[in-house]
């Protein structure tokens, strides 16, 4: 039996039949196996484990390493962001934000007044780095949001889409239960708050604001979509999140 080359395979027989896995194992373990994305790494290899892999997400891309979780949901999703906030303990100061700030397209960021920007991968959920962002649309098209203080919520396109930069409604899901109260509650909507950052609504408020202005604003992570600061959890060694794509 051929074996196309640079494909492993093993041999099963069953009966008269004998079949081959030609799934390699190898996929993303180094830059000459680059693949599209974690999703396709899951694909290709379901028994691949979390952790760092190189991808390629397009022709036009040089391959570069990730994160990989693969057992959430189903696995295959590509870490894009990780983050904590700026004064955690005082969650309602203007100089509460989360930090790093993604290279989203918000024309009044300014350095010398909100968190410092980033467009490195992060390699692990306390890394606190953001892939660049015209990068996460060439993963996938459905983003997770991850944090220690408040529910996980996955979201696909409406007639809003964030990893296109385009406003409106969302189709959210939730991923797991976190904060005490409002469970199962999800996102709705995709805004922008030029201002400060960009907001996902329920019900006409926030219940997550990744903001980055240190002068104004506050990061709200509200599962209720009341803007509280009283709906996620408190006492959480190394409050923040994370983002992810597939």
């Amino acid at each position: 039996m051929a074996v196309r080359k640079g494909f492993s395979s093993f041999f099963v027989k069953e009966g008269n039949s004998v079949y081959a896995d030609v799934r390699d194992p190898r996929y993303g373990t180094k830059k000459e196996l680059s693949v599209h994305s974690c999703k396709r790494i899951r694909e290709l290899n379901p028994d691949a484990p979390s952790g760092v892999y190189w991808i390629k997400p397009g022709n036009d891309v040089t391959p570069f390493q990730v994160y990989c979780e693969m057992t959430i949901d189903g696995g295959g999703w590509t870490l894009v962001y990780s983050y904590r906030f700026t004064n955690f303990a005082n969650f309602i100061a203007a100089s509460n934000a989360v930090t790093p700030f993604p290279t989203w397209p918000i024309s009044q960021w300014d350095s010398s007044t909100w968190t410092p920007r980033s467009s490195v991968a992060p390699l692990n959920e306390t890394a606190l780095s953001a892939m660049d962002f015209p990068l996460w649309r060439k993963i996938g098209d459905e983003f997770m949001v991850k944090s220690n203080i408040t529910h996980w919520v996955a979201c696909l396109k409406g007639t809003g889409d964030v990893l296109n930069w385009k406003t409106g409604s969302l189709n959210c899901r939730l991923i797991k239960n976190v904060a005490q109260v409002c469970l199962n509650y999800v996102p709705t909507h995709f805004v922008l708050k030029t201002q400060c950052g960009v907001a996902l609504y329920r019900s006409g408020d926030h219940s997550f604001f990744f903001e980055g202005n240190l002068r104004e604003c506050y990061p709200v992570h509200d599962s209720c979509g009341k803007r509280s600061i009283h709906n996620h959890l408190k006492n959480i060694a190394h409050p923040g999140g994370a983002l992810y794509v597939r």
